[in-house]
Order: structure tokens, then C-alpha cells, then sequence
């Protein structure tokens, strides 16, 4: 069975990425998408209201984000594939 690779493109900017590489501020240029990313479950609220002021005045309309809710540490399933160095994905996308 062939798989085509498609390529996946997108125009982002790196608004923000603190000195330790936990948290960034990821948007389009055209202002259309925007993200808070954080290598934790928990971004601490006044990080997160200086992220969000940052996005204001680069244009963003803020009042669209949306917080993920997320567990500390997060929740563990029997069903969940174990990774077996991204193998499963594949395998997932083939049906077995």
C-alpha cells in the first residue's frame, strides 16, 4: 500500500519564547490563529495574562482563546498505544 506524503505548510510567527524554552506565543501573520503553547500541564494565570496582553498589542483578537483543560499529571489509559518510536501512528493510519 502506498502512503503519500503530503506536506503540511503554514506561515507562523514566534511572538514570544521565554528564556527557558516552557512557554511560547505562536501566531499567523494574519492574525487569524493563535496559540499559547506550554511544555507543562499548568501555565501559572499571570503568565498567561502577559501572554495574552503580548497578542493584544500585536493585534490579536484575544477574546476568541480558548483554555484546554488539563490534568495534572495527565490521565493514563489502558487503550492508549504505547510509542514505540511513532510506529503506532502509522499503524493507526493503516488500520492495524
Amino acid at each position: 500500500m502506498f502512503l503519500p506524503v503530503i506536506p503540511v505548510v503554514g506561515d507562523y510567527w514566534v511572538l514570544y519564547l521565554d528564556d527557558d524554552y516552557q512557554y511560547a506565543l505562536v501566531g499567523q501573520p494574519s492574525r487569524k490563529y493563535l496559540w499559547i503553547l506550554c511544555r507543562k500541564n499548568h501555565l501559572d494565570e499571570e503568565t498567561y495574562k502577559q501572554l495574552v496582553e503580548k497578542a493584544k498589542a500585536e493585534g490579536y483578537d484575544v477574546t476568541k482563546l480558548n483554555k484546554t483543560p488539563h490534568t495534572d499529571p495527565p490521565p493514563e489509559t489502558e487503550d492508549a498505544p504505547a510509542d514505540s518510536k511513532g510506529i503506532w501512528w502509522i499503524k493507526s493510519i493503516l488500520g492495524r
